[in-house]
């Protein structure tokens, strides 16, 4: 019969190890559960300036036409493969807000710098015109059977909204008079840095 030649304090520090590699392995798993069922220790904030557009909304089916009278679900993924995310402008009536907000978008457009051909810029009207005095530079005007099709996605009393659309059509972000143009840049510079569409 062979001896165990092991020491009772070689013993107990085999034990500390084994314990110790047991906690290591298990204690991320408790954490994590914690985590999940309670919400304890979880982020109660996210990056993004804009409101996220809640559902799987898409601007595909809502009776929006390009120059050419084309549908504009032509210009997105499922029919273009060489479509690009979009900065939407759209409003109810185009006043005062809708004409900033056309300036503040070329200006977000203009500041994109190598990523400008990765984006369009839009702006959504019954007759497909764009307001006096408005910055129209690369800007594709869109018409609509409705003054607003999107108007379900707009905040309430909003002027004009913003939204930020992928290049599958969803709608992504959007954007009202409580927000800048500095709001959208920051956005639409993170959105294009990890995505590889557009």
């Amino acid at each position: 019969m062979s001896q165990n030649s092991f020491s009772d304090e070689e013993t107990r520090r085999a034990r500390r190890k084994a314990a110790l590699l047991f906690l290591i392995a298990i204690l991320p798993l408790i954490a994590a559960t914690v985590m999940y069922y309670t919400g304890w220790g979880m982020p109660g904030s996210t990056t993004n300036r804009g409101e996220f557009v809640e559902g799987n909304e898409q601007v595909l089916d809502q009776g929006i036409r390009d120059p050419d009278g084309n549908p504009f679900r032509s210009h997105f993924l499922q029919e273009n493969e060489d479509a690009k995310w979009w900065i939407l402008v759209t409003a109810s009536d185009c006043g005062d807000a809708c004409v900033e907000w056309l300036d503040r978008t070329g200006s977000v457009h203009q500041l994109l710098h190598r990523d400008w051909n990765r984006v369009r810029r839009g702006f959504i009207s019954r007759d497909g015109s764009v307001p006096e005095g408005a910055d129209d530079r690369r800007l594709v005007t869109l018409s609509a059977e409705e003054a607003n099709p999107l108007a379900a996605y707009t905040a309430d009393g909003a002027g004009a909204t913003v939204f930020i659309v992928d290049p599958m059509g969803n709608l992504v972000l959007r954007y009202d008079q409580r927000h800048s143009g500095d709001d959208v840049l920051e956005d639409l510079e993170h959105l294009l840095e990890v995505s590889p569409l557009g």
